[in-house]
């Protein structure tokens, strides 16, 4: 039997009654269940998935075929395999930590965590500190540069304008040929 659904003249309710009463008249004729379209059925050319279609075909006529689905242990052993999977994928997956894949970008990870300590962002335990979470809401420029001018106080001796001035240079980095005019204050504090 075929399904026609119309898409128009009649209500969705009506429809949707109608393609149900047609879905349930395809099962009810149907009573081991709806057979599966071949490749051939579908006028699918690729090789690859036809010989796909074909052993999924082969492995589903050896599962009935099978006494395992008369077992009554079956949900049991079922999930005794589905836990020995899981185990394997976890093994899996600590093996790929501990690879060579994964180990490649430790050197540069540690170096940055020495970086850190070194600068008491964090301690040796790798617990941030106070520089550590001032640093993490800084989200808008350079998080060091502006945690180490805070906490050494460099921003402290200069106007409001001139702070303004030295945080939008830590934003805002375009390569200009021409040096900026700097005030006597932030001349003073200039780093050489």
């Amino acid at each position: 039997t075929g399904i026609n659904a119309e898409y128009g003249g009649e209500s969705s309710t009506a429809s949707n009654t109608s393609l149900l009463q047609q879905l349930a008249s395809v099962v009810d004729s149907n009573p081991s269940g709806i057979p599966l379209l071949e490749a051939k059925d579908l006028k699918i050319n690729d090789l690859d998935f036809v010989e796909r279609q074909s052993k999924k075909t082969a492995l589903l006529s050896k599962l009935t075929l099978s006494k395992c689905l008369k077992c009554t242990k079956l949900p049991e052993q079922f999930k005794k395999m589905e836990k020995l999977h899981k185990a394997k994928d976890a093994v899996n997956a600590l093996k790929y930590t501990m690879s060579d894949d994964n180990l490649s970008l430790m050197p540069e990870f540690q170096k940055r965590l020495l970086v850190l300590t070194k600068l008491n962002y964090i301690d040796e335990n790798q617990t941030i500190q106070l520089k550590g979470r001032v640093a993490r809401e800084i989200n808008t420029c350079e998080e060091l540069i502006a945690t180490e001018l805070i906490f050494e106080n460099i921003l402290t001796p200069l106007s409001c304008e001139e702070i303004a001035a030295v945080l939008s240079a830590l934003i805002f980095q375009e390569k200009d040929a021409e040096k900026p005019i700097l005030t006597p204050s932030l001349e003073k504090h200039k780093l050489n």
